[in-house]
């Protein structure tokens, strides 16, 4: 569409309230007149992602132009321009969408939200615009706010794993939230390290001090201090804080190199499929619970099963990302 760039940049101007009241207006004349909009549907996915609860546009484009219209009046102050809530520069967003025939959702969130992956195995350093730095591990999913800044609260959305390094606060509100599926992670201090996988959530800080609130039923505050971690269990629904005895255990991974000090088999195979998107099954229960010290690559998951394979003294087979462990002994038999 010819009107592609000019959109976008009218949705700028909008969300972030730098329209004038000229633009604003000549805009919605404009869509009034457009005589291809007679059915001016907003999908409902639209509506539940980018509306407040508090208005009800049935739906229709029509109902968004009138009560925007109107309320541009009300909110216009002589002298400081337009003043348009982030509500209404919002539903106006949504009207340009449709115009410009866009998946609204998609724009929205690609001038709101950077979002970066990693694949398997991979591990990536990424600078957030406030300073902060985080470093992504394999197989995960990080969403942050395109805007960032240490004078207002910094919001950021993770699937995966991940070590954060947080740029101190400018102000009292810019706080640091990191929303995973299962807790929140409110930082007040600046280094700690979040897993978010599988059925079970945990949380390591290194340094500082950090707040955790548990996303149920029940709303439950933790602060955690230097060297204690946190896990959550989704099948038990149960949330424990331990010290934990090495940190290299916790966050060697960030450094492309895994580094195991008496740690059991189990959570060492736990660790190193993880990023793969790996399953693994260890055939006898006290083998699991052994527990080794070892340094292995994050980077060649083969190589690592290896040299695991070798040190346990075991039968390591992958099969189409299923691993299979089984003791030496249990073979001959």
């Amino acid at each position: 569409m010819p009107y592609k760039k000019h959109f976008e940049e009218l949705i700028r101007k909008l969300y972030f309230n730098k329209a004038s009241l000229r633009e604003v207006r000549s805009l919605f004349r404009e869509l009034n007149s457009r005589k291809d909009l007679d059915d001016g549907i907003i999908p409902d996915s639209l509506e539940e992602k980018l509306l407040t609860d508090d208005l009800d546009y049935n739906n229709n484009l029509e109902n968004v132009w009138s009560k925007v219209e109107s309320d541009i009046d009300k909110d216009t102050d002589p002298k400081s321009g337009l003043q348009l809530s982030i509500v209404l520069r919002v539903a106006a967003a949504i009207a340009l969408l449709v115009i410009a025939g866009y998946t609204a959702v998609t724009v929205y969130q690609s001038f709101s939200w950077t979002e970066y992956r990693t694949y398997y195995g991979e591990i990536k350093t990424i600078e957030l615009n406030d300073g902060s730095v985080v470093v992504l591990n394999g197989n995960s999913v990080l969403k942050v706010q395109k805007y960032l800044t240490v004078d207002k609260p910094r919001v950021v959305y993770l699937s995966g794993e991940a070590n954060f390094q947080v740029a101190k606060a400018g102000t009292k509100d810019a706080r640091f939230l990191v929303h995973t599926r299962d807790l929140d992670v409110e930082v007040l201090g600046t280094r700690f390290n979040v897993n978010c996988r599988e059925s079970e959530t945990s949380v390591y800080l290194e340094e500082g001090s950090v707040k955790i609130n548990q996303n149920d039923f029940v709303q439950k505050d933790i602060f955690m201090s230097p060297g204690e971690k946190i896990d959550y269990s989704l099948l038990d629904k149960k949330l424990e804080l331990s010290e934990v005895e090495s940190e290299v255990n916790e966050i060697s991974w960030k450094e492309g190199l895994f580094e195991f000090e008496e740690l059991s088999l189990d959570q060492i195979l736990k660790q190193i499929t993880e990023p793969y998107n790996y399953s693994y099954e260890i055939e006898n229960e006290s083998l699991g619970n052994r527990t080794f010290t070892v340094r292995i690559p994050t980077n060649d998951l083969e190589f690592a099963l290896s040299v695991l394979e070798k040190l346990t003294n075991t039968s390591i087979v992958d099969q189409n990302g299923m691993i299979t462990v089984r003791e030496r002994d249990s073979l001959a038999e």
